[in-house]
C-alpha cells in the first residue's frame, strides 16, 4: 500500500520578508507535546490533530503519533463516528482496503483497545465486516487491550494472527462459545506481558482458565486477580521454567494449598524483579521462603507477614499492603531488623513500625516515604509525629499520609 510522503523541513535561501524556520523548531515542537502527568494521551491527540493541519510535515509526524495507540469502542460505532475523519473506524476501512492517505499509517500502530460490546454477534460482525483484517495488516501491533466485551471465537481467530503480539489485557470479560480448543490455538503466540482482571470469578469457566497456561509459558510480567489463572501458572511451572519477571495478584484470598505452591514457585523462580501481593485474606503462617530466593528482587508490596522472608534484599521499593491477619506491633521488631535499607528509595509502612525507626542511618536514599494507619485525631497529628518528622526526616524526603479512623474508646 502507498504511504503518506513527506520531506522534513530544511533552511532555504532567498530574499524573504521573514526568515524561514529552521527544521529544528519543528522537531523541538513536535518532541514537546508528549503524554505526561500534566498532558494526558486525550489532550496531546487534540493538539496533534490540530497540528496536522498546519503543513504536510507536522501532518505526517503528528499522524503517526496520533495512530500508535487506537481505540475501537461499541459506545461509538454510529455512521456518523465512522464518517468522522479523525475517526479510527475510518482508519481502519482504510487499512483494511490497502487505500487512502490513512492506511500508510498502519505500521504506526502499535496499541489498540476494544471496549465496550455488549453483544457477541455484533462484535462478530463488527470484526468480519470491519476491523478484523485491518488489525491483522497492522505488523507492529505488540499491546491488545480487551474491556468489557465477551471473547468469541472470532476475536480469538484474530488474536492468533497478530503475529507481534507481545501483551494481551483481559478486563471485565466474559467468554462465549470458546472451548479449550480455541485456546490451545493461541500457543503460537510468544506474549511476554498478560493480564487477566475479571469482576468475579465465574467470568471464566475453569476449564478456560487453566488453559490459559499456553499464553503464560514465555510471560516476562503476569497480573491477575483470578485463582484459576494463578493455578494455570504454578502449573505450567511444574512442567517448564517461566521467565517471569513481574507478578502481580489482586486476589481476595488465597488457599493454604496454593499459597505453599506459590511459595515453591517462588524458591525457582530467579528472574522476578517485581512482586506484588494484594491479598487482604491471605493465612498469616506463609511459608519461608529459602535464603537464595529471588536474589534479584528491587520491588515488592506484599502483607506484612510476607516481608519478613523478602525485606533482607537489596530492594529499591518496600509497600506494605493491608491484611486482615497482620498485627504491626507483633511483626514489627523481625520485619525492622531484617530490612536492608541501604538502596531503599521508596517506603510504604505502618506509622506503628516507623515511630522509633532512625530513618536518615537506615534509609540514606529514601526518597519517598509513605505512612500508613496513622490515626486520624481531633489535632491535626498523632502525639509525636512532628517530632518525629522533625528529627528522622530530611526535607529532601517527600512524604503521603494515609490516615485512617481513630478507634472508639471505651
Amino acid at each position: 500500500m502507498a504511504g503518506f510522503v513527506w520531506n522534513t523541513p530544511t533552511r532555504q535561501n532567498g530574499d524573504r520578508l521573514l526568515p524561514v524556520i529552521p527544521c529544528e523548531i519543528y522537531e523541538e515542537i513536535i518532541a514537546y507535546i508528549e503524554p505526561s502527568d500534566e498532558l494526558g494521551l486525550h489532550n496531546c491527540k487534540q493538539i496533534w490533530l490540530s497540528l496536522a493541519k498546519v503543513c504536510r510535515y507536522f501532518c505526517a509526524e503528528t499522524m503517526r503519533r496520533f495512530y500508535q495507540s487506537i481505540i475501537l469502542s461499541g459506545n461509538s460505532s454510529s455512521d456518523a463516528d465512522q464518517q468522522s475523519p479523525a475517526s479510527y473506524f475510518n482508519f481502519c476501512s482504510q487499512v483494511r482496503k490497502g487505500v487512502g492517505p490513512r492506511a500508510g499509517f498502519s505500521v504506526d500502530v502499535k496499541e489498540c483497545l476494544l471496549a465496550y460490546w455488549y453483544s457477541a454477534m455484533v462484535l462478530d460482525l463488527f470484526l468480519d465486516e470491519k476491523v478484523g483484517k485491518a488489525l491483522v495488516r497492522m505488523d507492529n501491533l505488540a499491546t491488545l487491550s480487551l474491556l468489557k466485551i465477551p471473547v468469541t471465537p472470532t476475536l480469538l481467530k484474530v488474536i492468533r494472527r497478530l503475529k507481534n503480539l507481545e501483551s494481551l489485557n483481559m478486563q471485565a470479560c466474559t467468554f462465549e462459545g470458546v472451548t479449550v480448543d480455541h485456546l490451545n490455538k493461541l500457543s503460537s503466540l510468544k506474549l511476554k506481558q498478560l493480564s487477566v482482571m475479571n469482576s468475579t470469578m465465574r467470568s471464566i469457566p475453569m476449564d478456560l482458565a487453566l488453559a490459559m497456561g499456553v499464553l503464560i509459558e514465555n510471560l516476562e510480567e503476569l497480573r491477575t486477580n483470578n485463582c484459576l489463572v494463578l493455578k494455570a501458572l504454578l502449573s505450567v511451572s511444574k512442567r517448564k521454567p517461566i521467565p517471569l519477571q513481574v507478578l502481580n495478584l489482586e486476589l481476595k484470598f488465597i488457599a493454604d494449598s496454593e499459597l505453599v505452591s506459590l511459595c515453591d514457585f517462588l524458591d525457582t523462580t530467579p528472574t522476578i524483579t517485581d512482586l506484588r501481593f494484594h491479598i487482604p485474606f491471605a493465612p498469616i503462617h506463609f511459608a519461608n521462603l529459602s535464603t537464595s530466593a529471588l536474589l534479584k528482587l528491587a520491588k515488592v508490596q506484599a502483607p506484612l507477614h510476607f516481608l519478613k522472608s523478602l525485606a533482607s534484599r537489596p530492594l529499591i521499593e518496600l509497600h506494605q499492603t493491608c491484611n486482615q491477619f497482620d498485627d504491626p506491633l507483633l511483626s514489627s521488631g523481625p520485619l525492622l531488623s531484617n530490612i536492608n535499607g541501604q538502596s531503599l528509595s521508596v517506603l510504604s509502612l505502618s506509622w506503628d513500625l516507623l515511630k522509633e525507626r532512625p530513618f536518615q542511618e537506615c534509609f540514606p536514599q529514601l526518597h519517598t516515604l509513605t505512612l500508613l494507619d496513622v490515626y486520624e485525631l481531633v489535632i491535626p497529628r498523632p502525639p509525636g509525629f512532628i517530632d518525629f518528622v522533625g528529627t528522622h526526616i530530611s526535607s529532601m524526603i517527600t512524604i503521603d499520609i494515609c490516615y485512617r479512623a481513630q478507634p472508639l474508646q471505651r
